[in-house]
């Protein structure tokens, strides 16, 4: 009498597996950005069902030279009551707030303990021994999920930035298209921060393997990327390629343009700090300053990025998340394969 022998499992069973195990994660994941974009395209419905009962289209235009909606400029201050009504910045900017923040909660609730449960409990000794290797487990199983979540991630962008085209009216009247909420409420941004979580989780699931002390590491780190994404790499990235423009004493920047820097020079002389100037300068109106300057033969400068290269620094930005994404999934295969198990 023989034993028959257990059969390798081939790819559609460890598919089925991988179902029947994580189904709850493949099925909320996406379920929670699609419920996201059901709920911002009804919210958004809604505003512009108030701006045109109220006939306030015109409204939704910015005011020259000004960040403001045309209704709520210094020439037309709350002229409309009513559309100051409609002005709500903290409701606005909850929204936007919760809304960048699904991609974190995708890789922090979602990847993390997917991964680590998987060598926390053990279940991925039993795929390893029927001709399955790791790496074709962690990316088979692992991968489909995050392009899942990244798909759903831009489908929720659309919805996000079709929103914000009027919901940014009520961050008291506008907001500058520099802004980070202009920035974050894309399909493109959406899908690189849920594909840095999603490779984030992946890494410190391999490398930890414990649940709870990957999920904290996975706050602690992806919590500073986000800070680091607003604050040093934005100012970098609107540092590369600025314009350098000598101006007036007191006219406007480029209208749309943003202002990366400014500071004072003498002809053919260095870069002068502006506190330093400001510290000599007399504190007069403004038409004597200007003055004072010519006398001590200054002259402003600024460096500003034109609304034209909007577009390409935010394609920048994003390629950077999506860079660290892929080091990050190299990184865990590298890893994985140098400590298989424990």
């Amino acid at each position: 009498m023989t034993v028959a022998m257990p059969k390798a499992i081939n790819v559609p069973r460890m598919t089925r597996v991988t179902w029947y195990k994580h189904r709850t994660l493949v099925l909320g994941i996406p379920g929670m950005f699609l419920l996201a974009a059901a709920l911002l395209v009804i919210d958004s419905l809604l505003q512009r069902h108030w701006i045109s009962s109220h006939h306030f289209t015109y409204c939704l235009t910015y005011g020259d030279n000004s960040t403001s909606s045309r209704c709520l400029t210094q020439n037309a201050p709350y002229q409309l009551g009513i559309f100051a009504e409609f002005v709500n910045y903290w409701r606005t900017e909850g929204t936007v707030l919760a809304v960048f923040l699904l991609a974190a909660a995708a890789g922090l609730f979602g990847g993390v303990p997917w991964v680590a449960r998987e060598f926390e409990g053990g279940g991925f000794r039993f795929t390893w021994t029927q001709s399955v290797s790791p790496r074709r487990w962690l990316l088979g199983t692992f991968g489909p999920l995050t392009l899942l979540a990244a798909a759903t991630a831009a489908i929720c962008g659309v919805a996000a930035h079709w929103w914000f085209q009027v919901a940014q009216f009520r961050l008291d009247g506008g907001t500058s298209p520099w802004g980070w909420e202009s920035f974050e409420m894309t399909p493109l941004s959406m899908a690189s921060w849920t594909l840095l979580a999603m490779a984030l989780a992946l890494l410190l699931g391999v490398t930890i393997r414990r649940v709870l002390p990957a999920m904290i590491t996975f706050a602690v780190i992806f919590g500073g990327c986000l800070v680091l994404a607003q604050t040093w790499l934005s100012t970098f990235l609107f540092s590369v390629g600025d314009i350098p423009l000598r101006v007036n004493y007191g006219n406007p920047d480029p209208s749309g343009s943003y202002l990366a820097q400014t500071w004072f020079a003498r002809p053919g002389g260095p870069k002068l700090n502006l506190m330093t100037v400001y510290a000599q300068m007399p504190n007069v109106p403004q038409p004597q300053q200007a003055r004072w300057l010519a006398q001590h033969h200054l002259t402003v400068w600024i460096a500003y990025q034109p609304h034209s290269h909007l577009v390409w620094l935010a394609l920048a930005r994003n390629g950077i998340l999506v860079a660290v994404a892929v080091l990050a999934v190299l990184a865990s295969v590298w890893w994985l394969r140098k400590h298989p198990a424990e």
